[in-house]
């Protein structure tokens, strides 16, 4: 088996059968197995899969396990040489997966590869990147929420790189992610304490802390139809964005400047909480009572998260 496509799917039904299909159709000369975990979907999603492919492997968990804890069950009983995990929310291309595929053969010291990405719009999806440092991380996960704007992005995801040849690089997006299965160390990809965000990032730091490489490839480009499992709830994923990187900070750092990280985005996510109820008194702008909601959401659930 050269291939073993790894797919996590959360009530993404639809989206996870065309990207099983664009599998199905564009991979040609690589012999693949396709491996899909559903994390207790309420969608109708394991009825349809087993039914349209009773060719793939289905894991039915009982509850959702989060990205991470899915794609390591998948990882266990792969039978392929790499592994290559897919969002549910991606479709392959007419170009497949050949070339990504030799590139990964024929470079021994490439562990992991991140293919290139674009959006459902056909513009570019910045896929690989930079590590940041502990200041842009307080910031974007406080501050840079109010306007969900990204300050660092020129430098943490590459915009002064072209994104049309090979390189070596920090990290890549598991969205689209080819790793070498036997190199792996632990009987897992992601750190299991994350539930979702930064598992990516995380696990490459760790692979090129262990002397291996991580690499950009341009071609088998693929699309991504970005975000669509935590589409319908921005502050539970805001929170569980943060949480991820609390742990990745944690595993990188030490878990004092993790509690001192985790203290400072709480500390501005209640200032601006605060700021927002006193303008909101004043005004009955929608946006400041929007973004006044989105905060208080955030903080309740960060609260049950820590119960």
């Amino acid at each position: 088996m050269d291939i073993s496509i790894v797919i996590v799917n959360y009530n993404t039904k639809a989206l996870t059968q065309n990207c099983i299909q664009s599998i199905f159709k564009y991979v040609r000369h690589v012999e693949f197995e396709v491996i899909v975990v559903d994390n207790n979907s309420s969608d109708g999603s394991q009825e349809l899969l087993k039914k349209a492919f009773p060719q793939i492997t289905l894991i039915e968990n009982h509850k959702n396990l989060g990205f991470g804890k899915a794609n390591n069950q998948a990882m266990l009983i792969a039978q392929g040489e790499f592994l290559l995990l897919l969002n549910s929310d991606t479709c392959l291309t007419e170009e497949g997966i050949d070339d990504i595929y030799e590139f990964a053969k024929n470079t021994p010291d490439a562990v992991i590869i991140g293919g290139k990405i674009y959006f459902g719009d056909n513009s570019l999806q910045y896929s690989c990147r930079r590590f940041d440092n502990l200041f842009s991380e307080i910031l974007m996960h406080s501050i840079c929420i109010i306007k969900n704007i990204d300050p660092f992005s020129y430098r943490n995801k590459m915009m002064d790189f072209d994104h049309k040849s090979t390189r070596e690089v920090d990290w890549v997006s598991g969205a689209y992610m080819l790793i070498r299965k036997n190199v792996l160390q632990d009987n897992y990809i992601f750190d299991p304490k994350i539930f979702m965000y930064h598992e990516d990032k995380d696990f490459c730091r760790k692979i090129k802390q262990q002397g291996g490489n991580v690499y950009y490839f341009p071609g088998s480009p693929i699309y991504h139809y970005h975000g669509q499992s935590g589409k319908d709830n921005r502050s539970r994923g805001n929170v569980a964005c943060f949480l991820g990187s609390v742990i990745y900070v944690e595993n990188h750092y030490n878990k004092y400047v993790a509690i001192f990280y985790k203290i400072c985005v709480v500390f501005f996510w209640v200032c601006i909480y605060l700021v927002l109820t006193i303008l909101s008194s004043f005004s009955k702008n929608d946006k400041i009572l929007s973004k006044k909601i989105l905060f208080s959401d955030m903080l309740d659930s960060f609260k049950k998260s820590v119960r």
